[in-house]
C-alpha cells in the first residue's frame, strides 16, 4: 500500500553508491525512515533531500521500518534561510529539535504544521528569529505533554 503525504526532510544518510536514506518528518505518520533508491543518479532528487526542505512524497508503507519511497516532488525550500546564517541556524535548530524529540510513526499533525509555519515564518526576513524560536519551543514542550504556568514562575520569583 503506497502512502502520499507531505513532509520534512530532517536528515540524509549515503546509503551505497547511488541511494539515500532519509529520515522525515511527515503529516500522515510522524517520523519514518526511508530509501531513495537511485537518488544520487537523478540531479533533482538529491538537491530535493535537503534537512528544512518541504516535500510531497508517495512511499511503500510496509511495516519494517524503513519505507521505500517511489515519488518525490519539492514543495518548498526556504531559500532566505539558506542565504541568512542566523535564519539557517534556527531552521535547522527547529530540524533538529524535531528529529530528537519525536518517535518513530507516531502521528503529530498539529506539531508538523507548527513546525511548516515556523520554517516559513523564520524564512521571512521581517521577523524576530529568537521570538519565533521561542514560541516554536513553548508550543513543542505542550506537544511533548509538559506546559508552563503563569503561577508557577510567579511563586519562584518571591
Amino acid at each position: 500500500m503506497y502512502t502520499s503525504t507531505d513532509a520534512i526532510i530532517l536528515s540524509k544518510l549515503n546509503y551505497k553508491e547511488s541511494s539515500l536514506i532519509s529520515r522525515l518528518f511527515t503529516y500522515e505518520q510522524g517520523k519514518i525512515s526511508t530509501i531513495i533508491k537511485g537518488a544520487k543518479s537523478k540531479n533533482n532528487i538529491i538537491g530535493t533531500v535537503e534537512p528544512a526542505n518541504i516535500i510531497h512524497c508517495t512511499y511503500y508503507n510496509r511495516k519494517s521500518s524503513l519505507k521505500t519511497v517511489k515519488e518525490i516532488t519539492l514543495k518548498n525550500i526556504h531559500y532566505n534561510n539558506r542565504s541568512n546564517l542566523l535564519g539557517y541556524y534556527y531552521s535547522m535548530a527547529v530540524v533538529s529539535l524535531l528529529d530528537k524529540t519525536t518517535q518513530e510513526n507516531h502521528q503529530l499533525k498539529d506539531l508538523f504544521n507548527l513546525s511548516v509555519y515556523i520554517l516559513d515564518t523564520i524564512n521571512d526576513t521581517k521577523t524576530n528569529l529568537e521570538i519565533v524560536f521561542i514560541y516554536f519551543l513553548i508550543h513543542l514542550i505542550n506537544h511533548l505533554g509538559f506546559q508552563l504556568t503563569g503561577d508557577y514562575a510567579l511563586e519562584n520569583n518571591q
